[in-house]
């Protein structure tokens, strides 16, 4: 695999864990196999050729070596926060202004070229790299679709694109908020899961939601019965 292709993405610091941050800047200045798996990554988000096809055997064999390093217990953590952060704000770039029916479109397009290319290479390069070994506890695969889930969906007004007149919710579309929504970053709902639901729904039918979610319908109804306004009254 040609090295050379393109620049050395730089190691920024993590926000949560400072002293991780600079051990990964000091170990991966000095190591050119984690340049390369960063190269790699940036470039399917890119769509930039690195020169030929990925050689994943490669790849697997140089993160196997970093897990051999004092970087090993970050790779997870630099992983979610910097390179999917990245990756993921390269992709919302094509579909930042749209709106309506035409934001759909885009992101359909988005979600068809992540789910379908970028997303198994990113499982097959990280594999050696398990749930265990991440400091959220989260596989490849979910970090990276809570990444989406958050950084693009959840970031532009899908929400709104669904509730507008003459919006239809193509099959892919609906595909994708399901696969989000299949994916939980805890045991119980965060407010993101749940916001995501009320997209889903917007979109699918019929959706059941969780209890949670019924449970926070209910209480917001029994806020805004006349019962309740005359007590409070």
């Amino acid at each position: 695999m040609d090295s050379t292709v393109s620049t050395p993405v730089p190691v920024a610091t993590l926000s949560h864990a400072p002293s991780s941050a600079r051990l990964m800047e000091t170990q991966s200045s000095r190591n050119e196999d984690w340049n390369i798996v960063q190269r790699v990554v940036m470039s399917l988000f890119q769509q930039k050729s690195i020169g030929g096809p990925i050689d994943f055997h490669e790849l697997n064999q140089k993160l196997l070596s970093l897990m051999k390093t004092e970087i090993a217990p970050f790779l997870g953590a630099y992983y979610q926060e910097q390179l999917l952060k990245r990756g993921m704000i390269v992709m919302r770039e094509v579909v930042r202004e749209e709106t309506g029916q035409a934001l759909l479109d885009r992101l359909e397009t988005v979600w068809k070229r992540f789910f379908g290319s970028i997303l198994p290479s990113l499982q097959m390069i990280f594999f050696p790299l398990t749930s265990s070994q991440t400091s959220s506890g989260m596989s490849i695969r979910n970090m990276s679709l809570i990444s989406f889930r958050d950084i693009i969906v959840m970031k532009m007004p899908v929400h709104e694109a669904l509730q507008a007149p003459g919006v239809v919710a193509s099959p892919v579309i609906q595909q994708m908020l399901l696969v989000l929504w299949s994916v939980r970053e805890k045991d119980h709902p965060t407010e993101t899961y749940l916001r995501l639901e009320d997209i889903v729904a917007c979109a699918v039918t019929p959706f059941l939601r969780t209890a949670y979610t019924l449970k926070r319908l209910q209480d917001d109804r029994a806020r805004r019965s006349p019962k309740t306004e005359k007590a409070a009254a």
